[in-house]
């Protein structure tokens, strides 16, 4: 009996610290491999790291406007008698942000996509799943949007 339960012991333990281990986001398929799997040139591999710090720069100030946007409504809704219109400017404003940066994201699908050749198009495009209208395998873009399957 005592033997049974230090094994369930142990193994709720076990159990507990592994699903105390944090995620990691890019754990399996790390960016650096997805552009490696395209098997880009030194020229197409300078103006890929080119175009993401530009990407990655316009994102922080928009990220960054965002949450200024974000403690703009907050001071507002803090106030006593605030007015509805207000908070719809604001409102309207964070809309707004988000779809600049929807924007800055496609552009920067659409500048990348522009250096390859037609076989690294063919393999970005097996990724994506763009010419059947979608926009890639499995649930959508979302959260997952990151994962490439093994092309080789």
């Amino acid at each position: 009996m005592k033997h049974l339960n230090l094994a369930v012991l142990f193994g709720l333990i076990l159990i507990v610290s592994l699903n105390a281990q944090p995620r990691q986001r890019f754990a399996k398929f790390p960016p650096e491999k997805e552009m490696c799997r395209l098997m880009l040139n030194e020229e197409q591999q300078e103006k890929a790291d080119q175009l993401r710090i530009e990407h990655q720069e316009k994102m922080l100030y928009l990220r960054n406007e965002l949450s200024k946007a974000d403690l703009e409504i907050e001071k507002l809704m803090l106030e006593e008698n605030y007015s509805m219109t207000d908070l719809k400017k604001l409102m309207d404003g964070k809309r707004e942000i988000r779809n600049k940066m929807e924007d800055e994201r496609f552009n920067h699908w659409t500048a990348v996509y522009q250096l390859l050749d037609d076989d690294q198009k063919e393999l970005w495009e097996k990724r994506f799943s763009f010419r059947k209208g979608g926009f890639g395998k499995g649930y959508g873009m979302g959260k997952h949007q990151h994962r490439m399957q093994c092309l080789n």
